[in-house]
């Protein structure tokens, strides 16, 4: 698709992007770092505990929680994040969570490295696709790619018993 920047102002142009990005991309990110949420959720809740927020994630990324936490609550018409704090830090937190813990995840998943570089790669083409930028083919790929590893290790998850696959 041609980059809609480079010719005059088409709403009709600028609509048929937002389309496409919205459908495609926007979904499978969506997808994906819920997927990430309840799948380090049910690992670490069921090998560490209920209280496996405190006990694993770094200080900073709590501190991060809070504060998105706090601004939620300052602003009371905005819709609250979720029950818990693992709704308030962003994609790249969700990946330090994993590397700080992926010793916990080798046996349900022995790629988690795979999901962390996968994160990497995609944490510019999802601010990209968060303003409605441009995405490369590239940034297609880190996306897509990103989106059935997450899909891969959900479906792991799912058939690991004895975890409950579980929104936190």
């Amino acid at each position: 698709m041609a980059d809609y920047r480079d010719t005059a102002f088409n709403l009709r142009m600028l609509k048929s992007y937002a389309r496409v990005i919205g459908k495609d991309y926007y979904t499978k990110l969506y997808v994906s770092e819920n997927i990430l949420r309840a799948t380090i959720h049910s690992v670490l809740r069921f090998q560490v505990g209920p209280d496996w927020w405190n006990q694993t994630v770094d200080p900073g990324i709590r501190g991060t929680a809070n504060l998105v936490r706090n601004r939620y609550i300052m602003a009371p018409t905005t819709r609250n994040p979720g029950r818990h704090d693992i709704y308030c830090v962003y994609l790249s937190n969700l990946g330090k969570i994993l590397f700080d813990t992926k010793g916990y995840f080798y046996h349900v998943f022995p790629n988690i490295e795979k999901v962390i570089i996968a994160i990497e790669k995609v944490q510019l083409p999802r601010n990209l696709t968060g303003h409605m930028n441009i995405l490369t083919a590239n940034d297609k790929r880190y996306v897509t790619n990103f989106y059935k590893l997450c899909l891969d290790l959900a479906k792991k998850l799912d058939r690991t018993p004895p975890y409950i696959f579980e929104y936190p």
